[in-house]
């Protein structure tokens, strides 16, 4: 993830089914405790590590999961 915490949005927050889904997804599993914007970066980050590490599904399919930044979580 690059900027600071109240970085502008990498990307629109619909602009990709795929990150839109994982996103969803976290927020609505992640508890609204302490610091969930940063729960959810972190889970993003992880899940978008496997996906590109992972010859198969890139070579097969046409994912792409860009970077996040707060700003673009405040937007969901």
């Amino acid at each position: 993830m690059r900027g600071g915490p109240d970085s502008v949005p990498a990307s629109w927050p619909n602009a990709n089914r795929y990150t839109e889904a994982i996103i969803v997804q976290l927020l609505s599993i992640i508890p609204r405790v302490r610091s969930r914007l940063d729960d959810v970066t972190k889970a993003y980050y992880d899940i978008r590590q496997l996906i590109l590490q992972n010859a198969k599904v890139m070579n097969e399919t046409s994912i792409q999961l860009p970077e996040i930044s707060r700003g673009t979580l405040r937007q969901w």
